[in-house]
């Protein structure tokens, strides 16, 4: 798992498809922190989306992230990937700059995708 996501340490998972949950650890700035995730949308070979659920600084907060799965080829699939922030434990302007980089920002060093294909062609 941190191969393409170094802020979380560790996952261990009680399933596969929709409704599976697991846990995971991350670590920012040095300090580790548990959350809750459960798989709440499973489409073979096109969509997988999850929750986190979590506690920071007393506030309980969610995150979402979605993998959209695509072929290109007869060999080769694309991944997206979205986050999305809505109801995170963070202040507005922390929620917003995710939009403002990808709207003006530009790509600097790798994406959070890429160690999924370094393990894939590995």
């Amino acid at each position: 798992m941190p191969a393409w996501n170094e802020k979380r340490v560790e996952c261990v998972s009680t399933g596969m498809g929709k409704g599976s949950r697991f846990n995971a650890v991350f670590e920012m700035s040095g300090k580790r922190s548990n959350a809750q995730g459960e798989v709440i949308e499973y489409v073979l070979h096109k969509r997988i989306r999850y929750r986190y659920r979590y506690v920071d600084d007393s506030k309980t907060g969610s995150v979402e992230e979605t993998y959209y799965i695509s072929k290109v080829g007869p060999d080769r699939s694309k991944i997206e990937h979205a986050v999305n922030l809505k109801h995170a434990a963070l202040p507005l302007w922390v929620k917003l700059l995710p939009f403002v980089l990808e709207k003006f920002g530009k790509k600097m060093g790798k994406g959070p995708l890429d160690g999924i294909e370094e393990l894939l062609n590995a």
